[in-house]
C-alpha cells in the first residue's frame, strides 16, 4: 500500500495467455501458443524476445537498487502460466537483498501447494487471487486455505462488477475463518475488448462510451 501510494510500484505483464474467458476482461483474450519456445534458462518467452525480458529485469533491478521502485507485481493474462519466468525474475530481485515486496495476481486454477512454495521460496510474499475469474469457485477458496499457510500476505482482488457486494456478503465469514488478510475492489477497466457487455447497463454507463471506437 505505501509503495503504491508513494508511485513506487509497476504491474509487469509476464503474458498474454490466460486459462480463462472472463466477460469483463479488458485485454485482448488469447490462448496460449504452442509454437512457444523455452529457452535453455527454463524461461518461456511470449509475445516480446528474450531480449526484451532480460532488459525490462536488468531496469527493474535498477530501479530497486536506488529505492526508486519498492513492489512489483508479477500478472498476465494469466501469471501461473509464465511460472519458471516469475520464479526468474523473483530470485533475481530477492538475491539483491533491497527489501522490494513482491506479489502475484492470479486467477488460481493451476496453483498447487507445490507452486505456492516455489512462489514463496523465489520470493513472492503475497498471492492475489481474482475469485470474480472463477465465480467465487469453492475450489478456488479451497485453495486459498493452503496459499495461506505458505505465504505472508493474501489477497482477494476483483473488479467491482454489479453483483460483486452480494458475492462477498455472501462468503465473507469463509474469507474471515481462511485468514484473508485484505479484498482489494479495482477499478472495472471498460475498452474495445469488453465494452459489448457493458453498454446497456446502466450502472456502468458514462459519457466515456461515446469516446471509445467501435470494431
Amino acid at each position: 500500500c505505501h509503495a503504491c501510494k508513494d508511485n513506487k510500484w509497476t504491474s509487469v505483464f509476464m503474458g498474454q495467455a490466460c486459462n480463462c474467458r472472463c466477460y469483463f476482461c479488458p485485454q485482448a483474450l488469447i490462448k496460449a501458443d504452442r509454437r512457444d519456445k523455452t529457452n535453455t534458462d527454463g524461461i518461456i518467452y511470449t509475445s516480446h524476445s528474450r531480449d526484451y525480458f532480460l532488459h525490462l529485469l536488468i531496469k527493474l533491478k535498477n530501479a530497486a537498487a536506488k529505492k526508486t521502485l519498492l513492489a512489483i507485481g508479477y500478472g498476465g493474462g494469466e501469471s501461473l502460466l509464465y511460472i519458471d519466468k516469475i520464479k526468474y525474475y523473483a530470485r533475481e530481485i530477492t538475491a539483491l537483498n533491497s527489501g522490494l515486496y513482491q506479489y502475484i495476481y492470479t486467477n488460481g486454477k493451476l496453483l498447487t501447494r507445490s507452486i505456492a512454495q516455489q512462489l514463496r521460496d523465489a520470493g513472492i510474499q503475497e498471492i492475489r487471487f481474482n475469485l470474480a475469474a472463477t465465480d467465487f469457485s469453492q475450489k478456488i477458496i479451497d485453495k486459498m486455505k493452503y496459499a495461506r499457510e505458505i505465504v505472508s500476505f493474501l489477497t482477494i482482488e476483483i473488479p467491482a462488477l454489479k453483483d460483486t457486494l452480494q458475492k462477498i456478503r455472501k462468503n465473507i465469514k469463509r474469507f474471515i475463518d481462511l485468514g484473508v488478510d485484505q479484498i482489494n475492489l479495482s477499478e472495472l477497466i471498460i475498452n474495445k475488448h469488453n465494452m459489448k457487455y457493458f453498454k446497456d447497463e446502466s450502472c456502468y454507463y458514462t459519457n466515456c462510451f461515446k469516446y471509445l471506437p467501435v470494431f
